[in-house]
């Protein structure tokens, strides 16, 4: 079975999806001493060194560069991660796709579980660093959980559609990293917005959609202020984009994928 609504699917084969993500993870860190911990270490290490560093060279308050940098480093590897390995969902599940009479929404679920779950040990890390610097807003986090969720979904709406698009052009995977190097310099994931807008390029942030994702969540984060209202409609804006063109290209090709488009 390869249709169906995908968020029935999501609910049908919850205990399934749920179990496959559990077995990538544990693959990923079998016979690893620290296991899941290798993902908090270097965020930590990297926030406190790095946002040091940086911090004097943008002359920001460390106490408040060292979340701004942990915050976005998480945001960011989510964002990359959901795009690159959206790409591979259905490469990699051929053998349960050709074998198995699952639908497909399963092995989207899969890979977006496991992304978020890496996130979400991140996203601690970097909440972490705002509790050891900026102490406890209620007020700041209630308002970074709007962005949250716009970051969520378009985490699932990337992978959904990658998951078509990698099956259909193998080389999708392989140009999104080159591409996402690209991005990663001009997205303020190390820097702060507010320089662009200094400068006169506020619209290199407000036309970038993965910036976008990561102001609506580190900005209220850090600051307990809401992000630039043109922020979120642009992230609300490409969130359906990708939902609705996942949708089309599962109309269009969900029967052609066991045969590997």
């Amino acid at each position: 079975m390869t249709n169906g609504n995908i968020f029935v699917v999501g609910a049908t084969y919850f205990p399934l999806w749920t179990k496959l993500a559990e077995l990538d993870v544990g693959l990923r860190f079998r016979r690893s001493k620290l296991g899941i911990l290798w993902l908090v270490v270097p965020s930590l290490a990297f926030a406190f060194g790095a946002g040091f560093i940086w911090a004097n060279l943008f002359r920001q308050p460390p106490g408040d560069f060292i979340p701004f940098v942990a915050l976005g480093f998480a945001i960011w590897g989510y964002l990359a991660g959901s795009l690159v390995e959206g790409g591979n969902v259905f490469v990699n599940a051929q053998g349960y796709i050709r074998q198995v009479p699952l639908p497909l929404g399963v092995f989207v679920y899969r890979t977006f579980a496991a992304q978020t779950l890496y996130f979400l040990i991140g996203l601690l890390t970097g909440l972490a660093t705002v509790l050891i610097f900026k102490g406890f807003d209620p007020i700041g986090l209630g308002r970074g959980l709007l962005g949250l969720s716009m970051l969520i979904l378009f985490s699932f709406s990337a992978v959904y559609m990658m998951a078509f698009l990698g099956a259909r052009f193998r080389d999708i995977p392989m140009a999104l990293q080159s591409l996402l190097q690209i991005l990663f310099v001009v997205s303020p994931v190390i820097y702060p917005a507010s320089i662009l807008e200094e400068r006169g390029l506020h619209f290199v942030a407000a036309a970038n959609p993965l910036a976008c994702l990561i102001e609506v969540v580190r900005t209220p984060i850090v600051t307990g202020e809401w992000a630039d209202p043109v922020y979120y409609a642009v992230a609300g804006g490409v969130t359906a984009a990708f939902l609705l063109t996942a949708a089309l290209f599962h109309a269009l090709w969900a029967k052609k994928v066991v045969y590997g488009l």
